[in-house]
């Protein structure tokens, strides 16, 4: 018993210490992916190996985990992201991406204390949004997240417990 108390306690400490460093350290409080106005585009926000960087309204189809919660069942190396997105393209406003085609994106960097905002509700998956996004040496392109404040992300944050309670209930459908 005294070992399992204090793998609790331990377990809230780190807790404590990580959220403590996103919230003071140099990270902002969230990062947003899909935002509601086309983002600034600068070189500053750009990592130094994006190439083919497009900038894109697009409307979400389903946003996933990625996979590899336990390392040593799978023999392939875990993904450097934790989420993919399915999305469609409306328009392209930087860069060559087809408006009616479908593109993969991956984003929310693993290991991260980060907090992520992004569509998870099905009203949040009707609306439409911009993503800057970049191909990456494997092929596979990443979403660029933007800093949010507490505000926006409690906002976001509420909404979807909001959805999951509902969701909870018996008999509960999707609109």
């Amino acid at each position: 018993m005294a070992g399992l108390l204090r793998v609790v306690f331990i377990s809230m400490v780190v807790f404590a210490a990580s959220s403590l460093h996103a919230q003071t350290g140099n990270e902002p409080y969230a990062v947003n992916f899909f935002l509601n106005e086309p983002p600034a585009i600068s070189p500053s926000v750009l990592p130094p190996a994006a190439q083919n960087v497009i900038v894109a309204k697009v409307r979400v189809r389903t946003v996933y985990y990625r996979g590899g919660r336990h390392p040593g069942d799978d023999p392939q190396p875990l993904p450097s992201t934790i989420l993919g997105a399915q999305v469609d393209i409306i328009e392209a406003l930087r860069g060559t991406a087809t408006p009616g085609a479908e593109a993969v994106v991956n984003f929310g960097q693993r290991g991260s204390t980060q907090k992520f905002k992004y569509p998870h509700t099905p009203s949040m998956r009707t609306r439409d949004y911009f993503i800057m996004f970049y191909r990456e040496a494997d092929g596979g392109f990443r979403l660029l997240g933007f800093p949010i404040g507490q505000e926006e992300y409690e906002k976001w944050d509420s909404e979807l417990w909001a959805y999951e309670r509902e969701r909870g209930k018996p008999g509960h459908q999707d609109k």
